[in-house]
C-alpha cells in the first residue's frame, strides 16, 4: 500500500492571504485615485488664474494703445474696456472684467510733476475647486 502525503507548503495563497493582499490594493488604488483627482482639480484651477491673468493684461494693453488721453477716469473715461464690468469666459467657468485708474503724480528731475495713470484691470470668477477668485493686473502709464 502506497501512501502519499501532501506538503502544506505547495498549496499556495490560502483564502485569508489572498482577502489580505485585495484589500491592500485597493486601498493602493484608491489613495492613487484621490491623488490624481487632487492634482487634476488643482491643474485646472492654476488653468484659470493663468487664462484670467492673460485677459486682464489684454485688457490693460487695449486701454494703453488707445493713448493717454482716452485712458478710463474715475469718472468714466473714454476706454471701452473700461466700461462697467464684462462678462468673460475663464476656461469653461463664467466671470467678470472691469478696468480703472486713477491719476498718480510723480516728481522727476528735470522735468518736473508728470502725471501717470495707474491702470488697474481685475478679473473675477468662481472656480468650482476654490470659491470665489480673483486676477488683478496693473500699470503706470505716462503721458
Amino acid at each position: 500500500m502506497f501512501i502519499h502525503i501532501r506538503n502544506h507548503n505547495d498549496q499556495g495563497f490560502t483564502v485569508v492571504e489572498s482577502l489580505i493582499a485585495l484589500v491592500l490594493l485597493g486601498i493602493i488604488v484608491i489613495g492613487g485615485a484621490a491623488f490624481y483627482f487632487q492634482a487634476s482639480a488643482l491643474y485646472y484651477t492654476g488653468l484659470r488664474a493663468r487664462m484670467a491673468a492673460s485677459i486682464a493684461s489684454s485688457r490693460i494693453e487695449y486701454c494703453k494703445g488707445l493713448g493717454y488721453a482716452n485712458l478710463p477716469t474715475p469718472s468714466g473715461g473714454l476706454c471701452p474696456a473700461a466700461a462697467s464690468p464684462v462678462a468673460v469666459q475663464v476656461g469653461s467657468v463664467s466671470g467678470s472684467s472691469a478696468v480703472t485708474s486713477n491719476g498718480v503724480t510723480i516728481t522727476e528731475s528735470g522735468v518736473g510733476n508728470v502725471t501717470y495713470q495707474l491702470v488697474v484691470a481685475a478679473v473675477s470668477w468662481i472656480d468650482p475647486v476654490k470659491g470665489a477668485q480673483a486676477v488683478t493686473v496693473q500699470t503706470y502709464v505716462g503721458p
